[in-house]
C-alpha cells in the first residue's frame, strides 16, 4: 500500500511515522522549503499529556466580555462576515457546558496517555538528543485563591481518570521551581504533574525527517511542492495534482492545518476549522540559574514557559477571527512585559525570536481523525493548541484506521 500525506508539519510526520508500519510506502508532500515550518514552528514547547481541557468550558463564556474590553486579555475575539465563522462560534457555544467539556476531556486525557506512551517509546528507541527534549514534570501556578481551588477541582476529577497530581502550597512551588523566587510573595500555589515533558517541536520534525532519511527509504519527504488538489475517480481519490504533474497512491491523508479546508472543500467535505492565533518569543538565555527547570503555566495570564537548552520559550494568547500572519505590536509588548515580570532575569526578552502561529481547532477541542469524503480519504486535522501533544496519539489512531487495525483507544470521540 502506498500512502500519500499532505502536510509536514508535526501531525503530518507522525502520521508518516506511524503509516510507515502498516503501509509499504510513504509520500510526504509538503508546500513550504522545510518540515515543520508552519504551526510546528515555534510553539510553546510543552508536552502537556494530563492538561488537555477544551477551550470550550462551562466558564469560558461569562469570561467573554471581559475579555473583549481588555486590549492585553489571553484571548480575544474579531468577528468576521462569514458563515462558517459563526456555524464554528454556534457550535463552540453548544460545547461550553460541563457535561460536553467533561466528555471532551476524559477523551482526551486517553489520548494524550496513548501520545505520551508512543514519545516514551520513541525516545527509548532513537533517543532525545536533537530536539531539546526534557522529561521535566509541569507546574500550573496562580496568584488567586479562585483559580487554586478550580487547579484542586481539576486534580480530583482527573485523579479518577488516571493522572497522578499534586495540589502545592506557595512554598512547596517554590522548593519544587527555585525560579519562581521572583514571585514567591504573589503566590496562591500551584499544581504539579509529573507525567510532563518539554521539546522544541521544529526540531522534533527534522529529526522525523532525518530518521527517515537514514531508514529503508519507505518514507519520502518532498518539500517546496504544493498540491493544488485532488483527483477524484467515484468513490475514490486516484491522485494528487503536484503543478503539472500527478501522484497517484492507494491511501491520501490529509495534515495540512488550515489549508485542509480549502483543499477539502474542492472534494465536497466542509472542515470544522478556525485559526486560534497564538504568539511565541524565544528567547536567549541570560542566567541560567534564573530560568525555570519545569514546565511552567501562568494560569493567571495563560502563558506557558519551556526551556530549551540555552533558550526560554514563552508563548501564550488566542487571536480568534485573525487568520493572517500580521503580528501586532501590542500582543508581543504583552508577552514580553508578563515575561519579564515572572522571569526577568532568566533571559533577553528584546533579542528573543518572534512568532506567530495558526492553530486549526475544532469547535469541541477534539482532533479529527476520520475517513472523509472518499473510501481512501483520510483526516488528521484539529489540533488546535496541542498538536505537539497529541502528534504521535492521533498518528497511532491514523494508522490503525487506514490499515483496518484494532485502535488503542475509541475513535468515536475523533470523527468529523
Amino acid at each position: 500500500m502506498h500512502v500519500c500525506v499532505i502536510g509536514a508539519g508535526v501531525v503530518g510526520l507522525c502520521s508518516a511515522l506511524e503509516l510507515s508500519a502498516v503501509a509499504d510506502r510513504v509520500t510526504v508532500i509538503e508546500t513550504q522549503p522545510g518540515v515543520g515550518l508552519g504551526t510546528s514552528r515555534a510553539n510553546g514547547g510543552q508536552l502537556s499529556y494530563a492538561h488537555v481541557a477544551p477551550l470550550a468550558g462551562p466558564g469560558v463564556l461569562g469570561r467573554v466580555p471581559g475579555w473583549l474590553l481588555d486590549p492585553d486579555a489571553p484571548l480575544r475575539f474579531t468577528p468576521r462576515l462569514s458563515a462558517d465563522f459563526w456555524r464554528w462560534c454556534s457550535r463552540f457555544i453548544l460545547a461550553c457546558n460541563r457535561t460536553r467539556s467533561r466528555q471532551t476531556t476524559e477523551a482526551l486525557i486517553r489520548l494524550g496517555a496513548l501520545s505520551r506512551e508512543l514519545m516514551s517509546d520513541f525516545v527509548d528507541r532513537h533517543g532525545d538528543a536533537g530536539f531539546s527534549y526534557r522529561h521535566n514534570g509541569k507546574m500550573v501556578i496562580t496568584r488567586a485563591t479562585a483559580t487554586l481551588a478550580g487547579l484542586e477541582a481539576t486534580r480530583e476529577f482527573q485523579a479518577g481518570l488516571g493522572c497522578e497530581q499534586s495540589l502545592l502550597d506557595a512554598a512547596a512551588c517554590l522548593a519544587a521551581e527555585p525560579a519562581l523566587a521572583s514571585i514567591a510573595h504573589e503566590l496562591a500555589g500551584g499544581l504539579f504533574t509529573p507525567s510532563e515533558a518539554v521539546a522544541d517541536c521544529r526540531l522534533f520534525c527534522e529529526r522525523l525527517r532525518d530518521l527517515f532519511g537514514a531508514g529503508d527509504n519507505r518514507v519520502d519527504v518532498r518539500t517546496g511542492e504544493r498540491v493544488l488538489g485532488l483527483v477524484r475517480n467515484g468513490d475514490r481519490i486516484d491522485a494528487v495534482r503536484i503543478g503539472d504533474d500527478e501522484l497517484r497512491a492507494d491511501a491520501f491523508v490529509v495534515c495540512a492545518g488550515l489549508a485542509s479546508r480549502e483543499l477539502l472543500a474542492r472534494v465536497g467535505v466542509k472542515l470544522p476549522l478556525l485559526g486560534l492565533k497564538g504568539y511565541s518569543l524565544t528567547a536567549p538565555l541570560r542566567d541560567p540559574q534564573a530560568a525555570p527547570a519545569r514546565s511552567i503555566t501562568d494560569a493567571d495570564h495563560r502563558i506557558v514557559f519551556a526551556r530549551l537548552d540555552d533558550s526560554l520559550r514563552v508563548a501564550g494568547m488566542i487571536d480568534l477571527g485573525q487568520e493572517s500572519d500580521r503580528i501586532p505590536t501590542r500582543r508581543i509588548q504583552t508577552l514580553r512585559r508578563q515575561a519579564a515580570s515572572t522571569f526577568g532575569a532568566a533571559a533577553d526578552y528584546d533579542a528573543a525570536e518572534i512568532w506567530t502561529g495558526l492553530r486549526p481547532a475544532s469547535p469541541h477541542g477534539r482532533p479529527i481523525v476520520d475517513r472523509a469524503g472518499a473510501e481512501n480519504l483520510w483526516l488528521n486535522v484539529g489540533h488546535g493548541i496541542l498538536g505537539f501533544t497529541f502528534g504521535l496519539g492521533t498518528a497511532r489512531l491514523l494508522a490503525t484506521l487506514v490499515s483496518g487495525a484494532a485502535p488503542d483507544i475509541d475513535p468515536t470521540p475523533y470523527r468529523l
